[in-house]
């Protein structure tokens, strides 16, 4: 390790090094490199002896702490994206074997279809718009191609969910729930990637239909991937949004800005009820 004076110039160096000897690797038990060189170590000059593992242990050591980095940085972004309590044991093998275990035929091979358009998704420009009835796994593949997203990118991405955001911009006498609301939005338009959950919901304010709105346009502006999660097809995105588009342009530019993929078929609520 080198100490907190390693800049200081460096002395003469010694005319005859120690003994340059082969070292045993502490963790195989292979030879290590024999070599010395002079260096500042904790304050002081001194000769440093050949390290404690060889090349090969030294090497996959260091290739350990960077997943070991990689993997807790990515707890890290996902800790941070606001997901969804339950979305902790979200994966698409787990939603792929969900699927496999409660449907069939075309009900599944339908799904898998959407399934392998989200798990393929892989864009830093555009996104997705996950269409379909309620219960049909929409959120599930948006949050598991959110987390997929944040591994790769190692960037922020954001979960923001259109009922709470319509719920806390008409909360009444609670400015700290508006304020909640404006942050996430905000939020929102910085982020890697963000998902909108219920995207397009029925019976949301002016005000959050504008800022809908407005997050979707600073996002397709500014280049940056969103995933749309919505029961609503393109004709009743544009009449939901209507006080705040009231020229239906929104469903026309989310046409090439988040191309559609149908999540169809039974619920998977009802599946699993009928089953129980």
């Amino acid at each position: 390790m080198l100490g907190p004076e390693a800049s200081q110039e460096r002395p003469p160096c010694p005319s005859c090094p120690p003994e340059i000897t082969e070292g045993i690797c502490r963790r195989c038990g292979g030879v290590t490199k024999p070599w010395v060189y002079y260096a500042q170590v904790m304050g002081g000059w001194r000769w440093v002896e050949p390290p404690e593992l060889c090349e090969r242990c030294s090497a996959q050591a260091e290739r350990r702490a960077e997943a070991i980095e990689r993997r807790d940085a990515y707890a890290d972004l996902v800790a941070k994206a606001g997901l969804p309590t339950e979305a902790s044991e979200w994966t698409f093998a787990k939603a792929a074997a969900a699927a496999a275990r409660l449907k069939t035929g075309e009900d599944l091979a339908a799904w898998q279809r959407a399934w392998e358009q989200a798990r393929c998704w892989q864009s830093d420009s555009f996104g997705l718009l996950l269409q379909g009835p309620t219960g049909t796994g929409k959120t599930v593949l948006a949050v598991c191609a959110l987390k997929g997203w944040l591994w790769r990118r190692q960037a922020p991405g954001l979960y923001v969910s259109a009922p709470a955001v319509n719920a806390a911009l008409g909360a009444k006498r609670r400015p700290e729930r508006k304020a909640w609301a404006r942050e996430a939005l905000e939020a929102g338009q910085a982020a890697g990637l963000v998902v909108v959950d219920d995207f397009a919901v029925e019976r949301l304010l002016a005000e959050a239909q504008r800022a809908l709105v407005a997050l979707v346009d600073r996002r397709r502006a500014d280049g940056r991937p969103t995933l749309l999660v919505t029961n609503a097809d393109r004709e009743q995105i544009a009449a939901r949004f209507r006080r705040a588009d009231p020229h239906g342009r929104l469903a026309d530019r989310l046409a090439d800005y988040c191309p559609t993929v149908l999540v169809e078929g039974e619920s998977f609520r009802r599946l699993m009820a009928g089953g129980a």
